[in-house]
């Protein structure tokens, strides 16, 4: 039960607060309507955050990470691995790069990049040769051989020196795929059928192998003269590949039994004039086109395939899918873009495109739900990805048990795919309604505080107990916001416009828009070099005190009991039923703690607003406010 404050012989009321809760924008008797560097760690009591470290400062930031104790940082083009830097490494954008570690690999997006944390070296995802490049070189040649893995596996073999420029490097592919890689083969117009995605079994002297009949090669058939031989003359053969019109066979000489004629079926024409040739005898003729129907030839017939070389331009490239959100989840790599999920190989940040079959498969759907993805993440041992008015959750273990749920629920606002966070198992993100919190049902709104302000553009990070989140109101100004998860409060620091935050086992660094790196909170291992944030100017402004009564009243007195450090300062301001100017009533500088007694003039009045700015490290324990009650209007 709430007790009324106390009633002295004169008419006095004392009331006195010592909880001060946190943010609260629509200003409710004795909240915070306004704040700027204040902290929740000394709760109930009001007090100035802690300097921040500052440990360097980029020139053109575009990301910041951690793995495994090293920092990840891009800094314009420059890609940064703790003492390892790659210059040159990003395209020209001001983009902000996510870096997504898997394995030994730390992969950056949007570009499809990678850098091996081991072996120091980096590269595409999406690798692509030519047969006509000014740097490499090779031939698509397709044949078959015998191998382990089938009696006739098919192979893409790459060319020797021979015909070739000097100066010029000779390919081998197994310098830039790997085995399980899914390759896409395109270009190829002698057989266009080869233009096709496989995956590549082996490497065998610089071929590529592929499962038996992956490719096509040229098709010949094969007549066999019988006994009685063949005269010189013309003779017709007709075939099921002889559509709408039959072959005309022109021999000069005879033939004796046993004798072969051989005609290559890829460069038949079905229709209009004849190119093919024929082998017949030792000697090659042209074969020609006969319209009219003759009875088929009484020749054994066969069909054998030949290698051959593709003469046009060839490309053989691994494909990576161009994605706005990447995360890891049992040892994958996850993410979407527009309406479609990707799902990388079992293990294997290069391969998106592998469907053997198997456990280890890559897997891609799209919902056919509308509008795009925003956000994705692993959460409660499932992968998680949202719209903005749908949360998807991915349930299987391996791609043939994969099942995709969806659930109208409010999910991360557009633009705010890098708001997401978990905290003490909880997913904390910005949807369109406000800062919501998931725990696998409904998501509840954490908005009440900010009232009818809307807020877009966020980018979050955690302590593990608290939710640093920066974003951008209606009117494009930038705010800090932290949220106490174990105080259920909401603190503003400052105008703070992160691009990016990383968690350091327990400490939380930002990476700011104007490049400086920041650790926040309470660090428990900042370097030793990091240089310290100058004096933290802190304000905090409350709500209207209307001493729980409509009617006109007389403030007497108020008592503020703070505590400053050495060198600190705070000024008190007071504005009185909403008038425009604040009146400066008192300057506090003291190095203890102590009660400071304002000097106002008594008067009377509807309600009054309270406001106290001040540098340095402080904290406020109580408010006592002393009043008598007016009358009706007067």
């Amino acid at each position: 039960m709430k007790l009324r404050p106390p009633v002295y012989d004169d008419g006095l009321r004392k009331r006195t607060q010592v909880k001060f809760y946190g943010y609260d924008a629509m200003g409710r008797e004795g909240g915070i309507r306004d704040m700027e560097n204040l902290t929740s760690d000394r709760w109930p009591e009001i007090a100035s955050r802690e300097r921040r470290r500052i440990p360097m400062k980029l020139e053109a930031p575009r990301g910041l990470a951690f793995h495994n104790g090293y920092m990840i940082w891009a800094d314009g083009r420059d890609f940064h691995f703790g003492d390892t830097v790659v210059e040159d490494m990003l395209p020209a954008s001001d983009a902000v790069r996510q870096f997504v570690v898997l394995g030994d690999y730390v992969t950056v997006w949007p570009d499809g990049l990678w850098f091996d944390t081991v072996e120091k070296t980096h590269g595409r995802m999406d690798e692509r040769v030519t047969t006509e490049n000014e740097k490499y070189a090779f031939r698509a040649w397709f044949g078959s051989v015998e191998d382990e893995y089938s009696s006739q596996g098919n192979r893409l073999l790459i060319a020797t020196a021979d015909n070739m420029e000097p100066e010029t490097v000779i390919l081998a592919l197994e310098q830039i795929f790997h085995v399980g890689d899914a390759v896409t083969i395109s270009g190829c117009q002698r057989h266009p059928e080869n233009n096709r995605t496989v995956l590549i079994r082996k490497f065998k002297d610089h071929a590529m192998l592929a499962l038996d009949d992956t490719f096509a090669l040229d098709e010949f058939k094969r007549f066999t003269v019988d006994g009685d031989g063949l005269k010189a003359g013309w003779y017709t053969l007709r075939d099921e590949r002889f559509l709408t019109g039959t072959a005309v066979l022109p021999l000069d000489r005879s033939l004796s039994e046993g004798d072969v004629i051989d005609i290559n079926m890829t460069d038949f024409a079905l229709t209009g004039e004849a190119a093919a040739e024929i082998t017949a005898g030792g000697e090659t003729y042209t074969l020609a086109l006969s319209q009219g129907y003759v009875t088929e030839t009484e020749l054994t017939m066969g069909t054998y395939w030949e290698p051959y070389v593709e003469t046009c331009e060839v490309v053989v490239s691994r494909q990576a899918p161009e994605m706005d959100v990447v995360f890891v989840h049992a040892n994958r790599l996850m993410g979407c873009k527009g309406d479609t999920i990707y799902v990388s190989k079992l293990g294997d940040i290069f391969n998106w495109s592998v469907y053997d079959g198997t456990a280890s498969d890559s897997w891609t759907t799209d919902t056919g739900t509308p509008d795009s993805f925003t956000a994705g993440c692993s959460f409660g041992g499932y992968p998680r990805f949202m719209k903005n008015d749908r949360i998807f959750t991915l349930y299987g273990d391996y791609p043939a048990e994969y099942q995709l749920q969806a659930q109208e629920y409010m999910g991360a606002a557009e633009g705010s795919g890098d708001s997401l966070a978990v905290v003490n198992g909880r997913l904390f993100y910005l949807s369109a309604m406000g800062p919501c919190v998931y725990a696998g049902g409904p998501p509840t709104l954490l908005a009440e505080a900010f009232g009818l302000t809307r807020y877009k553009n966020a980018v979050s990070g955690t302590d593990g107990v608290r939710w640093y989140i920066s974003m951008q109101d209606e009117e494009d100004a930038w705010h800090l916001f932290v949220y106490d998860t174990r105080k259920g409060l909401w603190m503003r620091e400052d105008a703070l416009h992160a691009l990016a935050f990383a968690k350091a086992e327990s400490d939380v660094w930002c990476l700011g828009a104007d490049g400086t790196v920041s650790i926040l909170g309470r660090p428990m291992a900042p370097p030793e070099d990091a240089a310290w944030e100058e004096d933290v100017p802190w304000m905090v402004e409350f709500g209207d005190f209307t001493e729980g009564s409509p009617d006109r009243k007389l403030v007497t007195k108020l008592q503020l009991r703070m505590e400053l450090e050495r060198d600190a300062a705070a000024e008190i301001f007071m504005r009185y039923d909403s008038l425009p100017a604040w009146q400066r009533v008192a300057v506090v500088t003291a190095a203890r703690q102590k009660s400071v007694t304002l000097p106002i003039i008594p008067r009377r009045l509807d309600h009054f607003r309270l406001r106290i700015e001040g540098t340095g490290a402080a904290r406020i324990q109580s408010i006592t406010r002393e009043s008598a009650p007016g009358s009706d209007g007067r």
